[in-house]
């Protein structure tokens, strides 16, 4: 995976380098960029990436809610006649 992101980063950075002869805009490749690597980091990087932190994270915040609190209804309910 550590690959690919080096991958990624060597080949944007070409394009931002080459900016003026491609005619591309160096923003847009920096940030098409950006979103190619953390979405490589994201969702590639098994046991480290943010997926399994975040399924961890939420489980924890699912376990230490106060029993008051429900995550699947939702606090009010709308009308279907006002009559």
């Amino acid at each position: 995976m550590i690959e690919l992101i080096i991958i990624l980063f060597v080949v944007g950075y070409a394009f931002i380098a080459f900016e003026h002869p491609l005619r591309i805009n160096k923003s847009g490749t920096a940030l098409l960029m950006g979103i190619l690597i953390w979405t490589a980091y994201s969702i590639g990087w098994s046991g480290v990436g943010v997926s399994s932190n975040l399924s961890h994270y939420l489980s924890f915040q699912r376990s230490h809610l106060p029993s008051s609190v429900s995550l699947n209804k939702p606090k009010c309910q709308l009308r279907k006649s006002l009559m």
